[in-house]
């Protein structure tokens, strides 16, 4: 078997996808930037079904359940979509009608009904990996009595989870099926306690289409894909209130599972003004000369603008810098320097001299320019810069 690929923790939302035709199924693994919503086709397994994806932010691999030889398997899925078989937990026999997440310490939760839930240990250097453990008591092996109990007011019926994932409270948030009384409403559970609670869901997103992609970064921030539709949510859980705001439809086939790394730190903007620090000559390199023996320095004022506030991942920063000469000196080869942010790249052919375009000498992040500035003129240096 080949060598397996882990993912990268990164801005991605990672899905998988069937056309819904194939027999047996084919799922296409893709890559989602939260932002910029740019897709990346990253492959396609021809082998069997697979249920229940969870992303371990431990190990960066999916987990999964398939059939191999007619026996059901756990899983590890990795970023080109191969897997190896890893067995399955004593105790547990059910991976139908569930809906799983694994939290941030590496423990697997599946609630199977509306009743109950299990929970396997998914740490790689645990004493109890790929064991079944209490999260009642401590997270020791569970030898009998295999699920945990669910506490909740909810009908049975009620809970039907599409898709679950985890936040930095340690609490499970799951999108409930259209089928149920709630449909498309987030449920919170506890899963040191049992406790599961309603969370009230702005918009109701009525409609039967069901959530079964989901995932949640660093800060707390739940990012979901309909199964049907394709509609990609984010949502926001505050002040025991879930909001979400439709970012876009994305062009997929029918969505089956996904997630994504926990410790994923996404910079949606980048605020221009961070980043126009130079309101002098500090960093710039001015070289006057003169016959005499006197050397005159002379004070430029330099002005940094961009076009606007804020910028997206994938966006281009217009950027213009006004540099006068405000003395009765010809400035002759004056070096502008300007080094970028390290999220900025700079764009080819965008460099250009009071409006006529220019070759700079690019260093890394560092844009240099050798200039002559006349006395009492300004210079106008304009570039573009994009957000990666």
């Amino acid at each position: 078997m080949a060598e397996l690929i882990p993912f990268k923790c990164s801005d991605k939302f990672y899905f998988f996808t069937t056309d819904g035709n194939s027999i047996p199924f084919k799922p296409n693994l893709l890559g989602l930037n939260v932002t910029s919503l740019d897709i990346t086709y990253m492959g396609q397994n021809t082998g069997n079904i697979i249920n229940l994806y969870a992303y371990n932010t431990l190990d960066n691999y999916f987990y999964g359940f398939t059939i191999i030889d007619s026996a059901v398997t756990v899983i590890r899925i990795d970023s080109t979509l191969n897997y190896e078989a890893l067995g399955l937990p004593t105790g547990f026999t059910s991976v139908t009608s569930a809906a799983s997440a694994i939290d941030k310490n590496g423990f697997w939760y599946m609630i199977t009904s509306g009743n109950a839930y299990y929970t396997i240990d998914m740490r790689p250097e645990s004493a109890t990996y790929l064991k079944l453990v209490d999260p009642l008591n401590g997270y020791i092996e569970k030898t009998s009595d295999y699920s945990t109990p669910i506490i909740s007011s909810l009908l049975p019926s009620d809970i039907l989870v599409t898709a679950w994932t985890t936040l930095p409270d340690g609490k499970l948030y799951g999108l409930l099926s259209p089928t149920t009384s709630y449909p498309n409403n987030f449920i919170t559970m506890d899963p040191t306690t049992g406790m599961l609670e309603l969370i009230p869901t702005m918009p109701n997103t009525i409609n039967d289409d069901g959530f079964l992609a989901i995932g949640s970064d660093f800060s707390g921030t739940i990012y979901a894909v309909s199964e049907v539709n394709k509609y990609f949510y984010e949502y926001t859980i505050e002040n025991s209130l879930a909001t979400g705001v439709l970012k876009g439809t994305l062009n997929s086939d029918y969505v089956i599972g996904g997630g994504m790394c926990l410790n994923a730190k996404i910079d949606p903007t980048i605020r221009n003004t961070a980043l126009l620090e130079t309101t002098d000559c500090e960093d710039q390199e001015v070289t006057t000369t003169s016959n005499s023996l006197d050397i005159t320095i002379v004070e430029l004022t330099l002005t940094k603008t961009a076009k606007c506030p804020y910028v997206v991942v994938g966006g281009v920063i217009s950027y213009c810098v006004e540099i006068k000469n405000p003395s009765n000196i010809d400035l002759v080869e004056t070096i502008f320097k300007d080094t970028l942010d390290a999220r900025l790249f700079y764009v080819d052919e965008s460099f250009t001299v009071d409006g006529n375009l220019a070759t700079p000498t690019i260093n890394g992040k560092t844009i240099e320019y050798s200039l002559d500035i006349a006395a009492d003129t300004t210079v106008i240096i304009c570039f573009k810069a994009l957000v990666g």
